[in-house]
């Protein structure tokens, strides 16, 4: 039997390598697949790990599956994915003669053509990009707006009867909605147990039925069960939110590369005609 007071370290570290290495394995093959496009590194794993090292005999496979291989290492590294592997010899032949870095062609995005080697247009001018911003930074404070409501310990429901909205906690509800000039109608439960209950601004049958149902003992788990509902809702648009700005800001970068790029390319082509100008 084992003892309850204590365990191994051995047996401690064991269970938490098992828990983190399936996640760790699946989030490396995700992003190896993510970032060459292809699964062609998975698929020849798996085969050199039933048939072997051993060499293939027909030299055309043998040739196609290198360059394979070779195409994907390059996209793995840089982080572009380019067609073939010739594709591939004419980016590092146009990075080493306009003196770019391949970071820069990764960071300029979808504004570069891999195919052409060229810049594509028109490309957007910095005004476009400031109201883009401001756009998105709208849409990031209406998202922080909205994260607020995570932190609330209020439940929203609505009656079946008459659809009368409102929000509870254990101890109190209040009519939900904007109210800019007056109290919003709310019943505590001391207000409830009272010999004759107040109304509490609702009407009186409403009044009843929201006392009847924060008199309730199973009122507080329905409570927590609507909270957790309302957060993973809440936590589902903020991610949606949040992916957009990150999005919008991915964007509004790569165009801002994009504008710099072509200035350092019209500067070297500058440089290359002055010379032979009179």
């Amino acid at each position: 039997m084992g003892n309850p007071e204590f365990v191994g370290l051995f047996e401690v570290w064991a269970k938490y390598l098992v828990s983190i290495g399936g996640p760790l394995a699946a989030s490396g093959t995700l992003y190896v697949f993510w970032r060459t496009g292809s699964a062609h590194l998975l698929r020849l794993r798996i085969w050199r790990l039933v048939h072997g090292k051993a060499a293939l005999h027909d030299a055309t496979v043998r040739r196609f599956i290198d360059e394979r291989t070779s195409l994907m290492a390059f996209r793995y590294s840089a982080g572009i994915s380019v067609r073939s592997l010739e594709g591939s010899r004419r980016l590092i032949l146009w990075l080493e003669d306009h003196d770019e870095d391949i970071a820069d062609v990764r960071a300029v995005g979808r504004h570069f053509d891999r195919e052409q080697l060229a810049l594509t247009g028109p490309l957007p001018r910095q005004g476009r990009l400031i109201r883009a911003l401001a756009v998105w930074a709208l849409f990031w404070s209406v998202c922080i707006t909205v994260s607020s409501a995570w932190f609330l310990e209020r439940g929203y429901f609505s009656l079946k009867e008459g659809g009368q909205r409102f929000s509870a906690t254990t101890e109190e509800v209040r009519a939900a909605g904007i109210h800019f000039f007056a109290e919003p109608a709310s019943l505590t439960v001391e207000q409830c147990r009272q010999p004759a209950p107040e109304t509490g601004g609702f009407s009186v049958h409403d009044a009843s039925v929201l006392c009847s149902v924060l008199l309730d003992s199973d009122f507080a788990r329905h409570i927590a069960k609507a909270l957790l509902l309302q957060r993973t809702g809440i936590g589902f648009l903020i991610c949606i939110y949040a992916a957009g700005v990150v999005g919008a800001l991915m964007k509004m970068r790569q165009a801002k590369k994009a504008l710099e790029m072509a200035d350092r390319l019209r500067r070297r082509e500058r440089q290359m005609v002055l010379p032979f100008s009179f």
